[in-house]
């Protein structure tokens, strides 16, 4: 992971890479995904795919949030 996303993210509190759902991050166990950059093509990072669990639990809670 890029040094400048990677201290990004621990500014926010957020050390994965994951689903933000219900105010926490989620990590998926799916396909490996990566997040390449267009200007020079290097990857600035990989994460995993959402898995059923983490959309059913997205569905869930905005379901909630929306009454």
């Amino acid at each position: 992971m890029n040094a400048n996303l990677s201290k990004l993210l621990e500014h926010f509190g957020l050390p994965d890479v994951g689903s933000f759902i219900n105010g926490e991050v989620l990590p998926g166990s799916g396909e490996a995904i990566d997040l390449v950059n267009p200007v020079n093509g290097k990857i600035l990072l990989s994460y995993t795919s959402a898995d059923q669990g983490v959309v059913s639990q997205a569905v869930e809670s905005s379901e909630r949030a929306q009454q």
